[in-house]
């Protein structure tokens, strides 16, 4: 008799796990498209965001690299890409315009789980003002000026966040001369 019991409640939370199963797909399935609308509409601030001043964009793909060409009066203003780079304990995105000579216009976090209080302290905003301090650090900068005080360049760490703010700054000053490449090469 044991044995019927312990079949039949296997199979009894066999179904409720299948049940539940469905359901969380249905759900992703049901909420992907509304998901997908509001990271396009975000891309799209974050873009007016890091690269302002232009009327709009244009996106381009070379080489597997996508990026997005801002425009203003039918004149090339800049260029915007997406920066990947591994931070402490998650990996940190971020969107970059710079202008066409190299020079860094904007800098905006689209994602990071760094840790509360120390790297996440990358997106700090302090009292009175309106955006992060870290990442305004690297806007007006280009080429080696982009690395952190202590390897030479003029942009200040994150004290707590070494692994963090060297992640941004690697990965930012890699990305820009990377992508003046890639956008020279396209013409």
């Amino acid at each position: 008799m044991n044995s019927i019991k312990l079949i039949y409640y296997g199979l009894v939370l066999a179904f409720v796990a299948g049940l539940c199963g469905s359901v969380l797909g249905y759900v992703y399935l049901a909420t992907k498209p509304r998901i997908e609308m509001i990271k396009d509409e975000q891309l799209k601030s974050s873009l007016e965001l890091v690269l302002p001043g232009v009327d709009g964009f244009s996106e381009k793909s070379v080489k597997g690299q996508t990026y997005w060409v801002g425009l203003s009066g039918g004149k090339t203003r800049g260029y915007v890409f997406k920066v990947e780079s591994d931070g402490y304990s998650s990996n940190i995105e971020l969107l970059v315009g710079v202008s066409p000579d190299g020079v860094v216009q904007g800098v905006r976090v689209l994602y990071q789980q760094e840790t509360p209080g120390l790297g996440a302290r990358i997106e700090e905003v302090r009292v009175g003002e309106e955006s992060a301090w870290f990442m305004r650090q690297f806007k007006g900068k280009k080429g080696e000026q982009l690395k952190l005080r202590k390897y030479g360049g003029l942009v200040d760490g994150v004290t707590g966040a070494t692994v963090s703010s060297e992640a941004v700054s690697k990965g930012i000053e890699l990305k820009v001369s990377e992508m003046l490449m890639v956008v020279s090469e396209d013409g």
